[in-house]
């Protein structure tokens, strides 16, 4: 399903991926394998809660492209 997620991507169907119930290097391997050229790429993660009224987003937890180059 990633990898017709990308396709629907490549074609300009849908704007954005969810990865729901699959493991997150079998969602994002298509995704960069075809590395949506000019695009960016950014991972979101929703948190809830159920005994706190606030939920939250943590953007690009999952998201290190190259985990060996030193930080700039």
């Amino acid at each position: 399903m990633a990898e017709k997620g990308v396709e629907l991507i490549e074609k300009g169907e849908v704007k954005a991926l969810m990865k729901g119930h699959i493991h997150t290097d079998e969602f994002l391997h298509p995704i960069l394998a075809h590395h949506l050229q000019g695009k960016n790429v950014s991972h979101m993660c929703f948190l809830q809660i159920l005994r706190l009224i606030q939920s939250s987003y943590i953007t690009d937890a999952a998201i290190n492209i190259n985990p060996d180059s030193p930080l700039k």
